[in-house]
């Protein structure tokens, strides 16, 4: 059970920023410009519309936001500073950053082969969709944080589990128009 806190506690700027462009499509709808400045490879999208500028910019500041909480929470608590994977009194806001940019960049790596096999924007993609976040993140958290094979292991089985149950749960509220 301390194995799942330290998870959702390391990983916690990175889910959050993973969420972001979401939100950040309906709160600034006009910012829409693609990463890849609609640039093409062998005639296919790098990654296409729906992977924004301001999606990248939202993970970030996110995540950026998210750390700083849970660093002050870490200075104030003990319980928290003795199960947390890395030191939180020497890292600073830009870790939360870059968390934030890893998930979304393996987002984009994922969506990049994903386009590259034929795959549609939206299209399911099992269990890519669902752990191209944490794959990110674990790599931009591996030179500052201590991370195991376990760790990395329990990390994305909860990655897969999370991501369907968000999924499902915005699919029963009428938040997203596919199930699965």
């Amino acid at each position: 059970m301390l194995l799942l806190v330290e998870i959702v506690w390391l990983m916690l700027p990175a889910g959050v920023a993973n969420m972001a462009p979401v939100i950040a499509a309906r709160l600034f709808p006009r910012w829409d410009w693609p990463v890849d400045a609609g640039v093409s490879l062998a005639g296919i999208r790098l990654f296409g519309d729906h992977k924004t500028v301001r999606g990248i910019v939202a993970g970030a500041m996110v995540g950026a936001l998210v750390f700083a909480a849970q660093q002050r929470l870490a200075v104030h608590f003990e319980s928290l500073r003795a199960m947390a994977r890395l030191d939180y009194a020497a890292a600073s806001w830009w870790w939360g950053a870059a968390l934030g940019l890893g998930a979304l960049l393996g987002d984009l790596l994922k969506s990049f082969f994903k386009r590259r096999c034929g795959r549609a924007p939206g299209q399911a993609w099992f269990p890519f969709d669902q752990i191209d976040w944490m794959v990110g993140a674990l790599l931009v958290a591996w030179p500052m944080a201590t991370l195991d094979c376990r760790f990395v292991t329990v990390a994305l089985l909860v990655a897969t589990i999370v991501s369907v149950l968000i999924k499902r749960i915005g699919y029963w509220l009428n938040l997203d128009d596919k199930p699965f």
